[in-house]
């Protein structure tokens, strides 16, 4: 099935004085092997905009009985560049698809939130000590059924949560981020349920 993943951003609390130079990293893995980490959006953000920033995470296709992760993370660059938000990217998708992996073959959705939650101590790790301009990272996967359907879960990782009425927030370094995810024009968050 051709899949769009499409995601948004707004501030709710900036970490600096001025604008935060926002960065969202993305790492991809495929039933279980890590495939890429990529830069899909850089822009100034601050909380008295109210602007939403919307980007496309990924295109292309997927087919029955692969299970795809999708790890996401923001960041803050202060000169430093972005390649700290892709050693988390890459990192992130290793963990990411290896607890998936371990799952593969079986009822993959039973597992997943235990592992994602499992790994998630694994991806603050990547950043040892230097967790400045770290505001979190949260895990969309995306599970092609045997019947061509497909299912989705998002999953609050490091410095990421869900709120009460369900909506995700990242909140490292004192900021406060919402992001969103969209698959194929379909808003999705939190428990896994079947999309498309």
């Amino acid at each position: 099935m051709n899949i769009r993943v499409d995601g948004c951003l707004s501030c709710a609390q900036q970490n600096e004085p001025g604008d935060d130079e926002i960065y969202v990293s993305v790492g991809i893995s495929k039933n279980g092997a890590k495939l890429s980490e990529c830069i899909v959006w850089a822009g100034d953000m601050n909380n008295g905009n109210k602007r939403i920033s919307t980007f496309r995470i990924w295109s292309g296709v997927i087919q029955p009985n692969e299970v795809w992760t999708f790890s996401i993370s923001l960041m803050e660059d202060d000169g430093g560049g972005h390649r700290p938000g892709l050693d988390i990217a890459g990192q992130a998708a290793v963990i990411a698809g290896a607890a998936i992996g371990t799952l593969l073959g079986g009822p993959v959705g039973a597992g997943i939130g235990t592992k994602i939650g499992g790994a998630a101590s694994d991806v603050l790790g990547v950043i040892g000590g230097n967790t400045d301009d770290y505001i979190g990272t949260y895990i969309l996967v995306l599970e092609g059924l045997s019947d061509g359907h497909i299912v989705s879960s998002v999953h609050a990782v490091n410095r990421s949560e869900f709120e009460g009425n369900g909506r995700l927030k990242c909140t490292g370094d004192g900021a406060t981020y919402y992001p969103g995810l969209d698959v194929n024009g379909i808003r999705v968050g939190g428990p896994r349920v079947v999309v498309l």
